[in-house]
Parts: C-alpha cells; structure tokens; sequence
C-alpha cells in the first residue's frame, strides 16, 4: 500500500514549532527537541533560535542545552543534512563555553568531521588537551 501523500510532509505540529522557535523559551525549545528524540534536521531547521538559546543559557538550562546537543550529535548519521549538524554542533558548543561562536562560511569551511578537530563537549568542560599550533610531526 502506497504511503499518502502527507506522509512526506512535515507535521503541522513540527512546522507550527519551527516557525516560531524564536518565540519559544529555552526550556520549551529543549523539551521540542527531546520530543523529536534530537532529531539533526530539526536541530538545523531551529539554528537561530538555538543560536539566542546558546548565548543566553545559564546554570541549568546551559547543562540542558550542552546535553541537548551531545543527544542531537550521538544520534547523527551523515546521511542527508550534509555539514550542516556539525557545524551547528561546533558553533553551538563553542557558543556555549563562552568562545566567539562565527557560524562558519559555508565557501571556506572544509567538510566532514575535519570540522571538530577536538570534542566540543570536551571542550565545554574543560578536559579537553588543546591542539598544539602548527604541523604535527
């Protein structure tokens, strides 16, 4: 049997909570995100507002958001959103920790996992070792 044609469609529900996630609070952003089950491509399609969320979060709503975003990068497969999701994850990660989070320019920034050349979440908790500059021998 042939899938109707909405099964191809976003829910209303899922377009509804997108078109306003600017409008959403951080708690209620994270609890759409855990009802998604951290799906990337939501993650992707609520960028901005997780962008405001990131820069704002403090005590624990921030320890929410970096777990929200640790679920959402255990869980990507690099199937269809191309670089996107780990760009998102490096930025917000960063943003989180208190870095000057750039999202990266999509001409100069290299794909793949290249992108995250340490753990963000590592880095958020400090127990990541730093890359030495320069070539590495």
């Amino acid at each position: 049997m042939a899938c109707p044609t909405t099964c191809s469609r976003p829910s209303t529900l899922k377009r509804l909570l997108v078109a306003r996630a600017a409008e959403l609070t951080i708690g209620e952003l994270l609890a759409y995100l855990r009802l998604s089950g951290h799906d990337p491509k939501l993650f992707v399609d609520c960028a901005p507002a997780l962008r405001v969320a990131a820069r704002t979060a403090r005590g624990e709503e921030r320890e929410d958001l970096v777990l929200a975003i640790a679920r959402v990068w255990d869980g990507y497969l690099p199937i269809r959103e191309g670089d996107a999701v780990a760009n998102l994850v490096a930025e917000l990660a960063t943003s989180v920790a208190g870095g000057a989070a750039e999202p990266p320019d999509e001409a100069e920034a290299e794909p793949g996992p290249d992108l995250l050349a340490e753990d963000p979440f590592d880095v958020i908790t400090g127990s990541a070792p730093r890359l030495a500059a320069g070539p590495v021998a």
